[in-house]
């Protein structure tokens, strides 16, 4: 039995992990003999013909093609669960036994977690899924770019995502279509702060004059407004616990009831809280 790890074990630990990381980060294009190979030895372990395999650029080409047939519960399709891997692996380096049986498989979903991407396993065809050609993310390791996809194939289907949060396409490749009505109509507290983050908070309160505020107190300021011709109420509310990569803290504009006196009182409700009931240590 391993209780603690020895300080080469501990450096060989880093190692491992950065090895992983660059995998997973990995936009090289897939060595298909080298994908055939590894397909072919999973669906001989499932006592499987080996399958014909179709080549695409993309997951949703991927799903396209499938049409959604019945999929095969007894392989993994992606490598979301690569991490398992690189854990079981490198106990396996440092000196813990599996069985025999056993550490063949973790070899060839070591192998398979390092030749492929997403896939899609089916009992006579599988429908395998190139890397992306971008993946950009911020330094805590967040899906992040303020300026394209985050994440993106090479036939354009991709995901914009800012500080790990996925948002709207639109919102990051058509800035300029951001409005103060868009941003009170998103529903979502998390997109909502991005669009006023690339809008910038203090055109979000020049753009319109009606902005009124209301009452200020510890838990944030409460502010009037009129969007269309309706009277709306928000609290502008700063997150102290969760930063920006700046170290700032981040600002939440929610929704609140107009008949609100207070923020605290318009944030609690937001929550289906009382009041006296909204004493947040952590605001999310």
């Amino acid at each position: 039995m391993i209780d603690t790890l020895t300080e080469e074990q501990e450096i060989r630990l880093e190692e491992v992990t950065q090895e992983w990381i660059k995998n997973g980060y990995s936009t090289d294009r897939i060595n298909r003999e080298a994908a055939k190979q590894v397909i072919g030895e999973l669906y001989k372990i499932l006592e499987l013909t080996t399958p014909t395999i179709k080549f695409f650029q993309s997951p949703k080409e991927c799903l396209i093609a499938a049409k959604d047939p019945k999929i095969l519960d007894n392989v993994i399709m992606s490598n979301w669960w690569l991490y398992w891997s690189a854990f079981y692996s490198f106990c396996e380096e440092i000196g813990i036994e599996f069985d025999k049986n056993y550490s063949e498989l973790l070899k060839l979903l070591v192998k398979k977690a390092k030749t492929l991407h997403i896939w899609f396993p089916y009992e006579k065809i599988v429908f395998m899924s190139d890397r992306p050609i971008r993946i950009s993310v911020d330094i805590q390791g967040n899906l992040h770019n303020t300026e394209q996809k985050a994440l993106e194939y090479s036939d354009g289907w991709g995901i914009c995502a800012i500080q790990g949060i996925v948002i709207p396409d639109w919102v990051v490749e058509h800035k300029e279509q951001i409005t103060v009505e868009k941003i009170f109509a998103e529903k979502n507290a998390e997109i909502r702060r991005v669009m006023i983050d690339l809008f910038g908070i203090d055109q979000f309160f020049a753009e319109n004059k009606t902005m009124k505020l209301i009452h200020k107190d510890q838990y944030g300021e409460l502010y009037h407004a009129q969007i269309n011709g309706d009277l709306i109420a928000f609290g502008k509310v700063l997150d102290g616990t969760h930063k920006n990569n700046d170290g700032s803290p981040k600002i939440y504009i929610l929704p609140v009831d107009p008949a609100s006196r207070t923020c605290r009182e318009g944030v609690a409700g937001s929550y289906g809280l009382k009041e006296e009931d909204y004493e947040p240590d952590i605001r999310t």
